[in-house]
């Protein structure tokens, strides 16, 4: 292993990855980012909370690995407290994101890295991002908005999102440091949603850009919290997008951020509801693609929901495909 010590004292991009158990998927995501080309990174691995012996296991044995590793653990806060938590601590002059389960690209930390090297105005940096199933069976990819060789200025619209720009995953940005603290980070009042609640402050203060390349991998799990608490996110979409049009008015954003802090993940949902919708997901995607694991996905969500036909038609629909 090639000798890191002054990557750890002077590293130029801080990786962090936040955890809560879910130890069956952490060395696929870990692995990637120390195959990265681009080597002068710390990776700061947030342990919030976890009550996985495994897991707890696993992480010593990777921190001890690498001297790249630094292991963060506190008490159970969310995603968003311990994204706080790591960004407070890290020493690198760009921050970069991954989910556990997710991979990158082995070029993706240079590839933005030469990029924002190249344009100081720019704040913000993503990529194309492929999703996948939870055996890396391909479903779809999102390219961003725009596709360009230079960064552009986030102008308020009519969008959806309010602005003339679109982030393909959290997972997939590279931000620099600077900006970061200049606009105050990740707020707590965002459980959910705290990424665009960060993008939105961001382009207030510098340009943003979008890599062609798809640098970033992620996977959708039928009970990740993108699939199980989508309304809560809708909601938490329109106070951050109301916060960011108070401040461009010169109006009190308070009450955006009060509505938000209320927002939390939805508890009492079934376990068996939450993973059927998000089964049918992942099986109506593969299903749309011809590929045939669709039918594993969607005779679960019929089987968890024996009452609802629109799954247990899709899964009849599916079963040509293992012909």
């Amino acid at each position: 292993m090639n000798d890191h010590i002054d990557i750890v004292n002077d590293p130029e991009i801080s990786v962090v990855l936040p955890v809560f158990n879910g130890a069956s998927t952490l060395s696929d995501s870990i692995n990637s980012v120390l195959g990265q080309t681009f080597e002068n990174f710390e990776l700061l691995i947030v342990d919030d909370g976890s009550d996985d012996r495994k897991m707890d296991e696993l992480l010593s044995a990777l921190s001890a690995s690498d001297k790249r590793i630094k292991l963060i653990r506190q008490s159970n806060s969310g995603i968003t407290g311990a994204l706080v938590n790591a960004c407070q601590r890290a020493k690198g002059k760009y921050l970069a994101r991954i989910d556990n389960g997710d991979c990158m690209s082995k070029s993706r930390l240079l590839l933005q890295y030469e990029y924002l090297e190249k344009f100081p105005d720019c704040v913000l940096l993503s990529s194309s991002t492929k999703f996948f199933d939870p055996n890396w069976e391909y479903l779809y990819t999102v390219n961003g908005i725009p596709e360009s060789d230079s960064p552009s200025w986030a102008k308020p619209s009519d969008a959806p999102n309010g602005v003339n720009a679109d982030i393909s995953h959290h997972g997939s940005v590279m931000i620099r440091c600077s900006a970061y603290e200049a606009v105050g980070g990740y707020r707590k009042e965002f459980y959910f949603g705290q990424d665009w609640d960060l993008w939105y402050r961001l382009f207030e203060i510098g340009s943003y850009g979008v890599l062609s390349e798809a640098c970033y991998l992620a996977r959708h799990f039928p009970t990740s919290i993108s699939l199980v608490n989508s309304a809560a996110q809708r909601t938490i979409a329109r106070c951050s997008h109301g916060a960011y049009r108070a401040r461009l008015n010169g109006q009190d954003e308070t009450p955006f951020l009060r509505q938000a802090a209320q927002v939390v993940p939805e508890r009492l949902r079934s376990i068996s509801n939450s993973d059927a919708s998000g089964s049918y997901f992942i099986g109506e995607l593969l299903r749309r693609n011809g590929n045939e694991a669709s039918c594993g996905y969607l005779k679960r969500a019929w089987s968890l929901t024996p009452w609802n036909m629109k799954y247990f038609i899709r899964y009849c629909q599916s079963l040509p495909l293992r012909s």
